[in-house]
């Protein structure tokens, strides 16, 4: 389950049940431990990565990511988009300006983001883009779209690769 918490209020505001989707000790969305969800914020707005099983009882689909634009007061699911692709290959994801990208191996000093796919144009994108960070363990990546920099997090470090225009 997703939910909406207004910090203010201390109340949840929202929920979205997503019955399938892998969670408590099933495989996890990418080649991590305990990684079910990604939540991103791209330009567009509110994102959900997830992959499911569709027989609680059977195996996950290796092979099947969900990507679903969410509208963000309420949670409602605006459209969703199945891509193919090995999720066990990869350890983490987000999405910018409306284009999903997921980081191969990220316990190295090296590593790179191989795969793309544009929700809108709903087409795989050619891509091969080196990230080098000393401190190893890139845990977590995300967008700031306001600065247009992708950030990557080890659990105590926070980088920021910025984007150049082209």
């Amino acid at each position: 389950m997703i939910a909406r918490y207004d910090l203010e209020s201390k109340v949840i505001t929202a929920q979205l049940p997503i019955e399938e989707s892998l969670y408590r000790g099933s495989t996890s969305l990418y080649a991590t431990d305990y990684n079910y969800y990604d939540l991103a914020v791209d330009e567009n707005g509110l994102w959900l990565i997830y992959a499911y099983k569709t027989h609680m009882s059977e195996p996950a689909d290796p092979n099947l990511l969900i990507i679903a634009k969410l509208e963000s007061n309420y949670l409602d699911i605006e459209k969703s988009w199945n891509i193919t692709v090995t999720r066990e290959n990869y350890r983490n994801g987000f999405i910018a300006q409306g284009i999903v990208y997921l980081l191969e191996n990220s316990s190295t000093k090296s590593t790179k983001i191989s795969f793309a796919y544009d929700l809108y144009a709903d087409t795989p994108i050619e891509i091969e883009l080196p990230l080098h960070s000393e401190f190893k363990n890139i845990r977590m990546l995300s967008y700031d779209f306001a600065t247009r920099d992708i950030l990557a997090w080890d659990g105590v470090n926070i980088i920021s690769y910025p984007i150049l225009a082209q």
